[in-house]
């Protein structure tokens, strides 16, 4: 397995609002392959942690939390729900003063924006191990990862992060280790002088 780093604006991701926040940010496509059917489950199992949903519209907010049994959440008060956001209007810092980030997706894609913007700012990423997730990141090094559909598992792991400093800061600095090596332009040449080396090897 080669690793070769992706095209990514990093200016995207430079914020003077990083901070050690106290709520996890979900955002990114609510589509059922990326796990948003898990996530009341998750959400009513994560007792220490108090969560922030961003959405584009009023109207795809007030459509998600019927269709994956959040609105009770909201009412509870478990869930903030913020609307009218992108990143460029709101998002990134949401993201920036957040505990950490859940993508609680269960397909496994090679990245997502929604990773790269999180690892970028230094945020704990809390996932499923498939996919990217599983390749390259490390638990409890660059983010924790549960096993796949395990919502027991990943409510544990936002239940620690939230009450757990000192697991913060190795994530932060892991999550920016990880994003440097993802997107950092000089390793090209390197990744493609590994890519060639490994078909010559592999004939």
């Amino acid at each position: 397995l080669v690793l070769c780093p992706l095209f990514f604006d990093r200016s995207r991701v430079v914020s003077d609002a990083v901070r050690r926040g106290d709520y996890f940010v979900c955002y990114g496509q609510a589509r059922m392959e990326k796990g948003w059917h898990l996530l009341a489950g998750i959400i009513k199992r994560s007792t220490a942690a108090r969560f922030v949903l961003p959405f584009q519209t009023k109207e795809i907010a007030e459509r998600a939390l019927v269709e994956f049994g959040l609105d009770g959440l909201v009412a509870q008060g478990r869930i903030e729900v913020r609307t009218g956001v992108g990143w460029a209007t709101g998002v990134s810092e949401l993201v920036a003063g957040a505990r950490g980030v859940l993508i609680p997706s269960i397909w496994p894609t090679t990245t997502e924006f929604t990773l790269l913007e999180s690892l970028g700012l230094g945020k704990p990423v809390v996932a499923f191990d498939v996919g990217v997730h599983a390749e390259f990141l490390r638990s409890r090094v660059s983010a924790l990862l549960a096993r796949i559909g395990n919502v027991d598992e990943m409510a544990a792991f936002l239940n620690e992060l939230a009450i757990d400093d000192k697991l913060y800061d190795t994530l932060s600095l892991g999550a920016r280790a990880a994003f440097e090596k993802l997107t950092l332009r000089e390793r090209y040449h390197a990744a493609f002088l590994e890519a060639l080396e490994a078909a010559e090897t592999s004939e």
